[in-house]
């Protein structure tokens, strides 16, 4: 059961507490909003537990396998080969992935305002210049070079499930 709530809400509020049950309130509601009314879209979210204590996950602890260890190993500057980004940007054009409807996009997510019109050209200028680095679906979605980050293992023990 949740003590978040005092006993006097649950009365004034005309809500029951129960051991299955928690009571959620939005995170707009302050202690000085319990003496007014409460407004159309302010309500109590009634919710189960999270999950029985027989189906939680418990840890084994024991030592990692060396071969397990993640191991990041960068040979060299990978900065090194990175183009220079110009102060003075040139107009937009589209090239590679970056199209002009995704540029649009980008757009769309930054009201006016939020970026000088210098600035946004210098974004726009920088997604272009690494528009490999940027994925807009699963088809040009990329990995970590193997050579700087080798795959992760995880490994796992045999066990007998604790709830059948």
């Amino acid at each position: 059961m949740c003590n978040s709530i005092p006993g006097s809400l649950y009365k004034s509020k005309g809500l029951t507490a129960s051991s299955q049950s928690c009571f959620t309130f939005p995170v707009s509601i302050s202690p000085s909003s319990f003496d007014s009314p409460a407004p159309n879209n302010s309500s109590a979210f009634v919710t189960k537990k999270y999950k029985p204590v027989a189906k939680k996950i418990r840890p084994v602890y024991t030592d990692v396998p060396q071969k397990f260890r993640i191991i990041c190993d960068i040979k060299g500057d990978p900065l090194a080969t990175l183009p220079p980004l110009s102060p003075h940007p040139p107009p937009f054009v589209p090239y590679g992935r970056y199209t002009a409807e995704r540029r649009d996009v980008i757009d769309k997510c930054h009201p006016p305002g939020f970026l000088l019109p210098e600035e946004r050209n210098l974004m726009h200028h920088f997604m272009t210049l690494h528009q490999d680095g940027f994925a807009w679906n699963d088809s040009e979605r990329g990995h970590f070079r193997e050579d700087f980050f080798p795959p992760v293992e995880i490994p796992t023990i045999a066990h007998e499930p604790w709830v059948l």
